[in-house]
This record gives C-alpha cells, sequence and structure tokens, in this order.
C-alpha cells in the first residue's frame, strides 16, 4: 500500500451484506483530534448471528477481476520481503521477538508513507487512522528508515522543504496547515542533518544545503525576536505541542531547537561548509543563553533530596505539571544531550522526585497526571509510552545502572507494544483494549532506533 512510488492505496468492497459502509469525512467530523477521512462500518446483530464484509484493499485502483485471497497474501508477503531484503542493520541479539519486533516496526514506518488527493509529493502520516502530520514526527520514521538501509525514502524531506518560505522576512519559516509546534522548523533542521550524517552524500547536501541555511536564518531570528523580554536569546512565548498552553517552553522548544543547530554544526564540519563559523557562533551564543536559564532555575536547589526543573520557564514544576511534563520536560533533556548530565546531582535529584511521587510505577515513566488531556483520561490510570520511558534509560545505561535500564525496557516492550508488535503511545492499567495513536509512525521509529541502541550498549557493557 504505502511502499510504493505514490503512497496511494484503493479500496473496493466486494460485499457488505446487512452492514452501511461509508465514508466519515474531516467535514462531518470537524473535530482534529478524532478519526475522520475514513470508511465506517455500522451494522446491528442479535445474539447468536454473524456478518461478513469482504473487501479489496490494495496500492493502486483495482481493475476488473479480483485476485483471491490467498493469491493477494501471496503477493503482498513477497512485496514486503523483498522491501525487507533491503535492511542491513538489526539489533545485536539472536533473540526472536525482538528482531521480529524490530522488522515489523520497520515495516510499520514504510507503511505510514502517504500522497493524499490535492497534494503534491508524499508525507509521513504518524498513525491511528487519522491523516494527521506532525514534522517532528516524521523525522524519528524518516531517520529510522536509513540508518536501516532505506535512505531513499528521505526524499520526503523534498516535500516539507516546498512548505517553506524561502524568501522575505520569514525566510526559512515553514507553512503547513496541520499540526504546528513552536520547534517544527527545528526539527525538519534535525531531520536533514542526522539524514546528511547517516548517508555521507555529498550531492544530497548541497541539494539540502538553502534549506538548511534559510531555517537557521528563521531559527535565529525567532529566538532574537523579544531582545527586551524576560528570556532575551531564546524562543518567546509560544505553544510547544499539542497540549496547547502558551509559554516558555524552553525544554522541548529551545533544547530541542539547539540540539538540531548543532546536529548542523556536525553536518557543516563533515563536508567542509563556508558557513560553518557562522553556525558555530549561533550554537556556542545559544547554549550559553540556555546555561544561564538552567542555572538561574537551579539555584538555591543543589542540595534538596529531590528537584526536577520547570519545563515552562516562569512557572514553578508544581504550577504547570498538567502539561506532558514527562515527555517534554525536564527528562527528556536526556533524550537530547542538552543541559543535563546523567552523571549529575541535578540527574540524581530528579530520579529521586520521581521516584518519592510514584512516577515509575510499572516500570512506565509517563503517568498523566493532567486529568484534561483531549478530556479521556480521567477514568483510568494512564501512561504515555514510548517516549518517557527512553528519556530515563539512555542515561541509565550511561551510568551503568543496567537494572533500571533493562526493568523499564522490559516494562517498555510489554506495556508500548502489542503482541502483533504494533507500538501504541497510551496503556491503560485498567483497560488493555484503550490505544489511541495505533499505529505510530514516530513510535515506530524511536522503539527501532532505541532498540539498536540498546543492545549494542548491552553488546559493549
Amino acid at each position: 500500500m504505502t511502499a510504493c512510488s505514490t503512497g496511494g492505496a484503493a479500496l473496493r468492497i466486494l460485499s457488505a451484506d446487512g452492514c452501511d459502509v461509508h465514508w466519515i469525512s474531516r467535514e462531518e467530523q470537524p473535530h482534529r483530534f478524532r478519526a475522520q477521512d475514513y470508511f465506517a462500518c455500522d451494522y446491528s446483530l442479535i445474539a447468536g448471528t454473524s456478518l461478513s464484509i469482504d473487501f479489496v484493499f490494495c496500492a493502486s485502483p483495482i481493475q476488473g477481476e479480483v485476485q483471491s485471497y490467498d493469491d493477494a497474501k501471496a503477493c503482498m508477503a513477497a512485496f514486503w520481503q523483498e522491501r525487507l531484503s533491503h535492511v542491513k542493520v538489526m539489533p545485536k541479539t539472536d533473540i526472536p521477538r525482538i528482531r521480529d519486533m524490530f522488522l515489523q516496526n520497520v515495516t510499520q514506518c514504510m507503511q505510514m508513507v502517504a500522497q493524499y488527493d490535492g497534494m503534491e509529493g508524499q508525507v509521513v502520516r504518524q498513525g491511528d487512522v487519522g491523516r494527521f502530520l506532525w514534522i517532528w514526527e516524521a523525522v524519528h520514521v524518516l531517520k529510522c528508515l536509513a540508518l536501516v538501509g532505506l535512505p531513499e525514502y528521505a526524499s520526503i524531506y523534498d516535500t516539507y522543504c516546498s512548505w517553506m518560505t524561502m524568501e522575505g522576512e520569514k525566510r526559512g519559516k515553514l507553512n503547513y496547515r496541520y499540526v504546528g509546534w513552536d520547534n517544527a522548523e527545528g526539527a525538519l533542521l534535525m531531520g536533514l542533518a542526522e539524514h546528511l550524517k547517516i548517508v555521507n552524500d555529498r550531492e544530497q547536501y548541497l541539494h539540502y544545503r538553502p534549506y538548511m541555511m534559510a531555517l537557521l536564518d528563521y531559527i535565529d531570528a525567532r529566538r532574537n525576536s523579544d531582545p527586551d523580554g524576560k528570556y532575551p536569546g531564546l524562543y518567546p512565548a509560544g505553544q510547544a505541542s499539542d497540549w496547547g498552553e502558551i509559554g516558555y517552553h524552553w525544554t522541548f522548544t529551545d533544547a530541542y531547537v539547539l540540539r538540531s543547530i548543532k546536529s548542523y554544526l556536525q553536518v557543516c564540519e563533515k563536508y567542509g561548509a563556508e558557513e560553518t563559523a557562522h553556525v558555530r557562533a549561533i550554537d556556542e551564543d545559544y547554549s550559553a543563553r540556555l546555561g544561564k536559564l538552567v542555572s538561574d532555575l537551579y539555584a538555591g536547589h543543589e542540595n534538596d533530596e529531590e528537584f526536577i526543573l520547570p519545563h515552562i520557564a516562569g512557572l514553578d514544576f508544581e504550577d504547570s505539571w498538567n502539561h506532558c511534563f514527562y515527555t517534554d520536560g525536564a527528562p527528556f533533556l536526556n533524550l537530547v544531550g542538552i543541559a543535563m548530565d546523567p552523571c549529575s546531582r541535578m540527574f540524581e535529584q530528579m530520579e529521586a522526585y520521581y521516584r518519592k511521587n510514584g512516577l515509575f510505577e510499572h516500570n512506565l515513566a509517563g503517568r498523566i497526571t493532567n486529568a484534561t488531556d483531549f478530556g479521556v483520561y480521567a477514568y483510568g490510570d494512564c501512561y504515555y509510552t514510548g517516549i518517557a520511558e527512553i528519556c530515563w534509560i539512555y542515561p541509565w545505561m550511561k551510568r551503568g545502572e543496567w537494572d533500571k535500564a533493562d526493568a523499564m525496557t522490559d516494562a517498555m516492550l510489554r506495556y508500548n507494544v502489542t503482541t502483533e508488535y504494533i507500538v501504541s503511545e497510551r496503556y491503560c492499567s485498567i483497560d488493555p483494549w484503550y490505544v489511541p495513536w495505533q499505529p505510530n509512525g514516530s513510535g515506530s521509529g524511536r522503539l527501532c532506533m532505541f532498540l539498536l541502541d540498546y543492545f549494542d550498549n548491552k553488546a559493549k557493557a
């Protein structure tokens, strides 16, 4: 369906007796975080009865006779086996479950490629049955595919680059009608830079160089757009993610954008770019500004038994933990390697805070503390899985605390991945069927990259 040339798909209903099959358009379902643009099958059954729906779903319009199920299944299996034959990198383990899980999620990454009617170029869907696009999420999918030996999918970056303003005051701004985060330009810069570090292709570097330079220009202008504000040299107050609060989201916006600049600097050094000194100067200034903020936030807490940096500057942590701090806040600094040393006293204080407040139950790290999150979490014990855990596992591996790393890895692979190896973003301890945002594009990419790193580190330990 999706690893083909267009990313398109076709559906033909063969029979649906007793079932009303109809299309749910975005006009009928205006709520942007509920499913839309999908086929619904409505039916009623009394006890002891059944009905069946026969349909064909494939990569191109269906003409003439339809293959038998067995023939179609064999054809589809051969298609994906051919695609997976190009995978050159596997986790350093012989455990069949891990290897199967890895290949299933590489396949899932390829299956998130889509091309919508009225849109030029292909994009990466994030998941479930919606058509939502997040640049930050797409980067995880494309980097994963490049790492394992499928770098051709990175041509999708051309679509995202085509959405950029390339002239005028807004040069480098990413214009797209989907979910916009303040770190979107940083995410695209990160994706391009990480890809160029993987492929070692000067021709691709020259192709994407103008876009990376434009993105950096926009980022630098944006972070310096409020010189007399509360935090000069950092992004002004804005929206960091889907949660919607307007504030100085320095962990998920500034720290992540700074990491993208550092990645771009590595690309400049790798390819001998003439703008290397300019990029380095921005990196050093941004690092100093962010370092000062962290020092100010930490001042007076050096001897606390437990402490966690607030993720929204200007607010105490306790006044802002309705936000998803477990994925976007201080633990996220461990993932980007900015402003948090895993071997520091600050990291130990943050871990102590988590343990004191029961935030590591089930050996998961993303316990949802905001009951108003899209209005669906008030009824149970819910966890945002897949990102929060790796924010802790990586530093524990670096510290050599393998008992903690192994326990949380086991929990993540149990609660974040189904028996069919489909990644979700939620786990509810009282409702095993609560699996929104599934399948999950970026979750599949992150899981594959994590499995590569985890078993590589275990082999070296």
